[in-house]
């Protein structure tokens, strides 16, 4: 599932986005683009490590750090 029509409601990370200074980072997650700070879209390939090494790259971002992260790995899911 790629499209934004399967979930008709906001997301926590756009709620998150409408304090001030907050910012939101999701990796990997299986939808179209999300206009929020940080995205970074989903890629089968990438490995576990690597997503959660992203999400902490964006945390740890001296000049625009998120401060909340959300990411989605295809581990259960995909063996059912």
């Amino acid at each position: 599932m790629t499209n934004n029509n399967w979930w008709p409601y906001p997301g926590i990370w756009s709620i998150n986005e409408q304090q001030k200074g907050a910012r939101s980072g999701v990796s990997s997650w299986p939808q179209e683009s999300i206009p929020i700070s940080k995205y970074q879209s989903y890629n089968r390939s990438r490995s576990f490590r690597d997503i959660i090494d992203q999400i902490l790259i964006w945390f740890n971002d001296p000049i625009e750090p998120i401060n909340f992260g959300a990411i989605y790995y295809h581990e259960p899911d995909l063996t059912g």
